[in-house]
């Protein structure tokens, strides 16, 4: 539903492009703060809405400045010099973040999941990984328990799947591929790949080489990038980085033209993973095609009933593992960082965030 007056006679594309609607005061709404002013890149001003519909003393904040701040450790810098109230931190940062005086730490679980993709878009990631006995040794090399107890501080749980464990649709029967080094040069021996005099493996004149694919600004994810990155050298496989800022990584992840990287997605309470491994997945951007995986995924979305849903999600999450296509590494935490003068904030996993009750939150 949206106000004709306002709306009325223009397009889809440009109701999405009008600004002084989706980004100024003009815009309608029931939340508990209006626009103020929008400053692309830099921040979100709003203040307090007058005819909220809980009642006159709410929100009980007048005003909020929301700034864009990309890069984790610069968000940590300016809450350690106090010139914020609340930042969302990375895992990796937890026992620095423990020092900082005049905030509370908290650790918010959430249905987000970290995996490690790899795309065959591509020439060379088709020559690389299309043999799923080399997918599989790449996953066996990858030690993720380092990962989460060295890098996130042991405050993250390994995933098998990208649904949580917190959820009734979690299959705990989802094989694991463990940590196994010898194995995995031994998958790579049969598959053909032999040690060259560099260290690296080649066959038929190709070497074992691929670029993954970073998002400048996110420690923690460039962290076990690096992490991996020495841990495939151990079996004999070269890894390059292209670290990119935000919006050409978004914009070269929609594409598909990459070929390795580690991600986040995010899952409702209610889970599909349909849109991100269907074939023809919104958010797919691997190649990832398995029809018996579609079906199950597909015929899981349309159950009306836990207890017809639950082995179909069940069947897909076994799929999935099976295709060594994508690598669950651990499920989020997030570190928030909140000032002690903030009043009634109370952490959420939830979609809607931490923000969920924003209208209670007081500042002394």
């Amino acid at each position: 539903m949206l106000p004709e007056h306002i709306l009325g006679g223009k397009t889809t594309e440009e109701i999405v492009n009008y600004v002084p609607y989706n980004r100024g005061p003009e815009t309608i709404g029931t939340g508990p703060f209006k626009f103020a002013e929008w400053k692309s890149g830099e921040y979100i001003r709003v203040v307090r809405n007058e005819d909220y519909w809980r009642g006159p003393e709410f929100p009980a904040i007048d005003e909020i400045v929301w700034s864009f701040i990309p890069d984790s450790n610069t968000r940590l810098n300016a809450m350690k010099a106090g010139r914020y109230h609340y930042a969302r931190l990375e895992p990796t940062q937890v026992i620095e973040v423990r020092e900082v005086e005049g905030y509370d730490i908290h650790l918010v679980s959430q249905n987000t999941f970290m995996h490690f993709d790899l795309s065959i878009n591509l020439d060379r990631g088709r020559v690389l990984f299309s043999d799923p006995t080399v997918r599989q040794a790449i996953f066996h090399a990858i030690d993720r328990e380092a990962i989460a107890d060295q890098l996130m501080q042991g405050t993250v749980t390994i995933a098998n799947t990208p649904i949580n464990p917190n959820s009734p649709y979690f299959n705990a029967a989802v094989p694991s591929y463990e940590y196994d080094p010898v194995r995995a040069r031994r998958m790579l021996d049969q598959a053909g790949w032999v040690v060259g005099p560099d260290g690296i493996r080649e066959k038929d004149d190709q070497r074992f080489s691929f670029v993954m694919l970073n998002r400048a600004g996110s420690a923690d994810r460039i962290d076990i990038a690096q992490v991996i990155q020495a841990q495939l050298k151990e079996i004999g496989v070269e890894v390059q980085f292209e670290t990119l800022e935000s919006a050409a990584w978004t914009q070269k992840w929609r594409s598909g033209l990459w070929e390795r990287m580690v991600s986040a997605w995010f899952l409702p309470a209610d889970p599909s993973i349909t849109g991100l491994y269907a074939c023809d997945g919104p958010n797919n951007m691997t190649g990832l095609c398995h029809p018996e995986l579609d079906e199950a995924m597909e015929a899981s979305d349309r159950a009306l009933s836990f207890e017809e849903r639950k082995p179909l999600l069940d069947e897909a999450q076994e799929r999935l593992a099976k295709t060594a296509r994508s690598l669950p590494i651990y499920y989020n935490v997030v570190p928030e960082l909140v000032s002690t003068r903030i009043g009634n904030f109370r952490a959420s996993g939830t979609n809607f965030g931490s923000f969920w009750n924003l209208y209670e939150w007081t500042l002394r």
